[in-house]
């Protein structure tokens, strides 16, 4: 996450640079990670300004994926989140 969220002049592939495979999303354009466990594609619903440097960004949850290997109980719809 520090990698992929420094302040890289427009051209720099942030994913590239962060040396992470990137994955197609289903109803986005934006790639996921293909490593990563859980993953949410997500769409902007409004973002809030704080200040200089200060905004929190809420967005709509659009499609998740969940790899199997935390998938505890698929009927249940239960997840596995260790600490």
């Amino acid at each position: 996450m520090n990698v992929t969220c420094i302040d890289a002049p427009p051209g720099i592939d942030e994913v590239q640079l962060a040396k992470l495979d990137p994955a197609p999303s289903d109803k986005i354009r934006t790639p996921r990670v293909s490593a990563s466990p859980v993953a949410f594609e997500c769409v902007v619903h409004t973002s809030l300004s704080f200040g200089p440097y200060q905004v929190m960004i809420v967005g709509r949850i659009v499609q998740a994926h969940v790899s199997q290997t935390c998938v505890l109980d698929a009927e249940a719809c239960s997840i596995d989140t260790p600490p």
